[in-house]
């Protein structure tokens, strides 16, 4: 059986057949128009009533403005303030606050049941599968702050051990506190006392460096083995 030949409507966007499409035509400019949002056929009458129902927007409890057909899922899949369970502690709770909680409840710190190490809680699923070896442990974080006041402390330390001749390079009135004047009585610490240095080698080490922090020249040793 051959297909019915048809003709397609201007208006309503629909193929018509062929034999009625004359009396569609007349009807369907009279009555028919297509909604400007959606696309749909609506009769004249109802277009009003068919933008209310479907097109008009209305505010959604977490202030969007949404259209009424697409309120359902919006609450579903957009609204922030739909719950949603944190993976780290299970707790319920808005998905404007979930990620700022994520952030600190993943944070936490266990520790791991193999190897004792205390991991962060969001990291505990990369650790048990790289048997405890990631995440890698960074180093402790160097900064200028760090590294003055770990020189000023050494500098306190040596001169208060006395041994060794290490009052030579304090004689001169070189007050350690000024000269690392950034600290102040918030974040000096108290004089560290280094233990007495039985390796001489080491001794020459710690020598040097004192030299090298007060800025002096290499002073020649007259004591045996230097």
């Amino acid at each position: 059986m051959a297909e019915e030949e048809t003709k397609h409507c201007s208006n309503c966007k629909r193929d018509i057949p062929a034999k009625n499409f004359i009396m569609h035509q007349s009807h369907c400019s009279r009555n028919i128009s297509l909604c400007k949002h959606c696309g749909e056929t609506v009769p004249h009458r109802q277009m009003e009533q068919h933008f209310e129902e479907v097109h008009a927007k209305v505010n959604c409890e977490c202030g969007e403005k949404v259209e009424k057909q697409n309120l359902e899922d919006h609450k579903k899949d957009e609204c922030n303030l739909r719950m949603k369970m944190c993976k780290f502690c299970e707790m319920d709770m808005a998905v404007k606050d979930l990620f700022s909680h994520e952030d600190f409840c993943g944070s936490r710190t266990e520790p791991c049941p193999i190897c004792s190490r205390y991991i962060c809680i969001k990291d505990r699923e990369i650790h048990e599968n790289s048997a405890c070896s990631l995440p890698e442990q960074a180093p402790p974080v160097s900064t200028t702050h760090n590294k003055l006041h770990d020189n000023q402390a050494f500098l306190l330390g040596y001169q208060a051990d006395g041994r060794f001749g290490a009052p030579q390079h304090f004689d001169s009135g070189f007050n350690i506190t000024e000269n690392f004047g950034m600290f102040d009585s918030r974040t000096v610490s108290p004089p560290v006392y280094v233990p007495r240095n039985t390796d001489e080698r080491k001794h020459g080490k710690n020598k040097s460096r004192v030299q090298n922090l007060l800025g002096e020249k290499s002073k020649p040793d007259n004591r045996k083995g230097f």
